[in-house]
């Protein structure tokens, strides 16, 4: 970590208007900052190893790099969040689209105090080819803190997905989507003394489809197509399983489609013509809501993250 002090227009390191010392020393930790005799306005320190911009004009708002920036106004707190010394609980990881102002949640993690703690996730409820921005949230039992955003992002895969709470799995090859039913279940009734029938709309509007794909495993792309018919089998019993779970999925295509599905037939296993050990998979899916924040949580999609450290 860097750390630069601006003391009355002088900066320590020596890049302009006077110099305190003459060199740039690096130290790779800090556990503590000791100002005394002195009258301080504020202090802001950064994470920061780009020492060719150094600039005399303190940032008004947090980044990814900021570790502290306190103002000494009404309170000692240095964090993201002033929340009178209460301790922060969790950290929230949020997204929305670059052209949209609403957040929505991705994934929420207890906070544990600790020197550099990573957080790992993967975003199952994306559309291809479309431009995201995420943040960080601090989270007290009673108040949330100021956003830390990113830079943007943009969605880009191949294939279709579907994912759990716990499993992602991707179909890729000899893929064979559906065309995609979208259903207003109409009713027609038929007068016996009117000439034209009567047609009644519900308000269902749901989408309906089918994928078939080719199951190959890690084991034999990695042999260079020398099938491994054991691992094979224990694959395809794998991805089954997970379809026959009864438990709410998100299927995105790289056709920029994500829906909340589940899977609503009997899927199917069908052997390869001419290469043992092989098999297709299909099976048909159904819609059964929204994908907002609120829906996913309550069916219990909204992602833990895996913490490394």
């Amino acid at each position: 970590m860097e750390v630069i002090i601006i003391l009355i227009n002088f900066d320590i390191l020596g890049f302009g208007n006077g110099a305190v010392f003459s060199d740039a020393v690096y130290h790779s930790t800090y556990y503590r900052t000791e100002l005394i005799q002195g009258i301080i306005d504020d202090i802001y320190i950064e994470e920061n190893t780009n020492l060719t911009d150094v600039s005399l004009v303190k940032p008004t708002t947090w980044s990814s790099a900021t570790v502290l920036s306190c103002d000494f106004k009404d309170s000692m707190e240095a964090g993201s969040l002033v929340a009178g010394e209460v301790q922060i609980d969790k950290v929230r990881f949020q997204k929305r689209l670059s052209d949209e102002l609403e957040w929505s949640t991705v994934a929420e993690v207890d906070y544990i105090q600790g020197d550099h703690i990573l957080y790992e996730a993967i975003d199952k409820f994306i559309s291809n080819d479309f431009v995201y921005q995420y943040c960080m949230r601090p989270i007290t039992s009673t108040t949330p803190g100021d956003r830390v955003v990113s830079e943007e992002i943009t969605a880009s895969f191949e294939g279709i997905f579907l994912s759990d709470s716990n499993s992602n799995y991707r179909l890729f090859y000899d893929l064979e989507p559906s065309e995609i039913t979208h259903n207003g279940s109409p009713s027609i009734m038929e007068p016996l003394n009117s000439q034209y029938p009567i047609v009644m709309y519900s308000t269902q509007d749901y989408r309906t489809l089918s994928v078939k794909s080719t199951i190959i495993s890690d084991a034999t792309t990695e042999a260079g197509g020398q099938v491994n018919i054991k691992q094979e089998k224990l694959t395809r019993q794998q991805l089954l399983s997970f379809l026959k779970n009864k438990r709410p999925k998100i299927y995105r295509s790289s056709n920029a489609d994500t829906i909340l599905v589940n899977v609503t037939d009997n899927p199917k296993e069908e052997p390869l013509q001419g290469v043992t050990g092989i098999a297709k998979v299909s099976f048909s899916l159904t819609e059964i809501g929204n994908t907002s924040t609120e829906n996913l949580s309550r069916l219990g999609l909204i992602l833990n993250l895996t913490e490394v450290f």
